[in-house]
């Protein structure tokens, strides 16, 4: 059967990039079609793939500034047709939309239903001035063109349970959850005592809604050590708050990262997020997390690898620190808690779908020829 990957655009990796690059590794001889893509990176990571774009990648600020593009991505999507057995859509923008024409069966991973319609306060750093006026305005129909093409997948993943709220609550839809696969791979001899690392670490993007303002200034308060690796457009001000024990990394690669993962004495995450990829990787480090406990952490962090605390705030995140400074946490078993979200687990569980998907085609198929 014709297996085609549909996938919103690749001009960077993170979570749902990896996503595909899973997919692929289980369809090598799939078709990759996206939205736009940098040549030099499809060279880098998908070097024995036909990858296919809507849009050409010489367009003024396409691989930086995507959003300048988002209704032309939108459109392009909408009216894309693909002619195959199954196609496998990993979506958080507005992929899903090609099963609308799609001839064959269609299986949507959703990361998120689109942010910008449905949760347009984590996105309105994206748009400003009149763009934000219009979305506003037409956020009705925004949503009523994106709740359509989800009704007619034939099957639809959700990357956490919070995803799958969110695609039953926007789309009224049904979904199964397979967590998204995380690096898990770490080596268990050198890791050391919770108890005797000297710093708590902020990790990721800094933009408003990952409230590492709410981690600063609970630091500020306890005294504690922070660093915070990770540039954005918040970090002006997240500076300009931070006290004496907090440190500005900026951008870390694999290798630093890695490293700081291991030394933390626990990742300090108060943002809400979908699923949350940063968290299992410092677990898989043998880190404990300390996380606003809601959205995707739910499904990954337990009582015996960190602390979830209820309220978004700086005083209740001061208050997790005191709680979680009273526990021991064991890093291997912390460890051996991350390893349950391998690409190993992923790839048999997103393969059973498919595999399911495939043979009632084929039943089908075989009972219009025994028909005829």
């Amino acid at each position: 059967m014709k297996v085609v990957l549909v996938h919103e655009w690749l001009t960077n990796v993170a979570g749902s990039e990896k996503v595909l690059l899973q997919m692929a590794e289980i369809f090598p001889d799939a078709e990759i079609l996206v939205g736009v893509a940098d040549p030099d990176l499809v060279n880098q990571i998908l070097p024995n793939h036909t990858v296919t774009s809507l849009l050409h990648p010489t367009l003024p600020g396409i691989l930086t500034k995507w959003a300048r593009y988002a209704p032309l991505l939108w459109l392009a999507w909408r009216f894309a047709r693909i002619d195959a057995d199954i196609v496998l859509v990993s979506s958080h923008f507005a992929t899903h939309q090609v099963c609308h024409r799609t001839t064959g069966r269609t299986i949507v991973y959703y990361h998120t239903p689109m942010r910008i319609a449905w949760k347009f306060e984590l996105e309105k750093d994206r748009v400003s001035g009149v763009a934000s006026y219009l979305i506003r305005l037409l956020l009705p129909v925004i949503q009523r063109f994106d709740k359509s093409p989800a009704k007619k997948a034939t099957v639809r993943l959700a990357n956490s349970t919070e995803t799958q709220k969110r695609v039953r609550e926007f789309y009224d839809c049904d979904s199964q959850v397979i967590h998204p696969p995380v690096n898990t791979q770490s080596s268990s001899g050198d890791v050391t005592s919770v108890q005797n690392r000297e710093y708590y670490l902020c990790l990721g993007r800094l933009v408003d809604y990952k409230r590492v303002d709410h981690a600063i200034i609970a630091c500020n308060m306890t005294g504690r050590r922070l660093i915070v690796a990770g540039t954005g457009p918040a970090e002006a001000y997240l500076r300009g708050i931070a006290g004496p024990t907090v440190e500005f990394v900026g951008q870390v690669d694999e290798s630093l990262k890695t490293q700081l993962l291991r030394g933390a004495r626990a990742l300090l995450f108060p943002g809400l997020e979908d699923f949350g990829i940063v968290p299992v990787e410092a677990m898989s480090h043998g880190t404990p997390v300390i996380a606003l406990g809601k959205g995707g952490v739910l499904d990954s962090v337990t009582s015996a690898a960190g602390v979830l605390y209820n309220d978004s705030d700086a005083n209740s995140l001061a208050d997790a620190i005191g709680e979680f400074e009273l526990e021991s946490y064991d890093p291997i078993s912390i460890m051996q808690h991350a390893a349950t979200f391998n690409d190993i687990h992923f790839r048999q569980k997103l393969l059973d779908v498919v595999e399911s998907v495939q043979a009632n085609l084929s039943a089908e198929k075989l009972s219009t020829l025994n028909t005829r």
